[in-house]
C-alpha cells in the first residue's frame, strides 16, 4: 500500500514537473519575442532618425510620425500572426509525433479555440507595449541633435 502511495505521488511530482517546464518555455519563448520585436522596431527608428527630426522641424507632429514610422509595422505583424498561426498549429500538430516517436510519454496538442484569439490579443498587447516605448524615444528626439551630426 505505502509503495503505491509513494509512486502514485512520484508520478504527480513529474506530472506537475512536465507542466512546469512547458510554462517556463512559453514564457522564455515570450520574452524572445518580444525582444526580437522590440529590437527590429528600434532599428527602424534608428535608421530613419535623421527623417524624424527633418519631419519635426516641418512640423509634423508626434502623431503623424507614430502613424508612418511605427503604425505601418502593425498591419504586417497582425497579418502575418492570423495567418501563419493557425499554419504553425497545423505544421506542428503534424511533425511533433515524428519527433517524439521514440518517447514514450504522450503530450496533449489540442488547442481550444478561445486560444488563438488569446495568442492574437497577447501579441497585439506586446507590439502596442514596445510602441509606446519607442515613441518614447521618438519624442526624446531633438532636431538640433541629429542636425550637429550633419556632414
Amino acid at each position: 500500500m505505502t509503495i503505491l502511495i509513494e509512486s502514485l505521488i512520484a508520478e504527480r511530482k513529474q506530472r506537475f514537473t512536465r507542466a512546469d517546464i512547458i510554462r517556463k518555455g512559453i514564457a522564455v519563448a515570450a520574452v524572445i519575442f518580444l525582444v526580437v520585436l522590440y529590437q527590429m522596431m528600434k532599428v527602424m527608428i534608428d535608421r530613419s532618425t535623421r527623417n524624424i527630426a527633418l519631419m519635426k522641424i516641418f512640423g509634423y507632429r508626434n502623431k503623424e510620425i507614430r502613424k508612418l514610422y511605427l503604425d505601418g509595422s502593425f498591419v504586417l505583424i497582425m497579418a502575418g500572426t492570423a495567418v501563419l498561426l493557425p499554419v504553425s498549429k497545423f505544421l506542428i500538430d503534424a511533425v511533433y509525433p515524428y519527433l517524439v516517436s521514440n518517447v514514450a510519454a504522450g503530450v496533449d496538442l489540442s488547442w481550444q479555440m478561445w486560444m488563438y484569439p488569446a495568442v492574437f490579443a497577447g501579441i497585439a498587447a506586446g507590439y502596442f507595449l514596445i510602441r509606446t516605448a519607442l515613441m518614447r524615444r521618438v519624442k526624446a528626439m531633438t532636431p538640433a541633435e541629429v542636425l550637429k551630426e550633419r556632414e
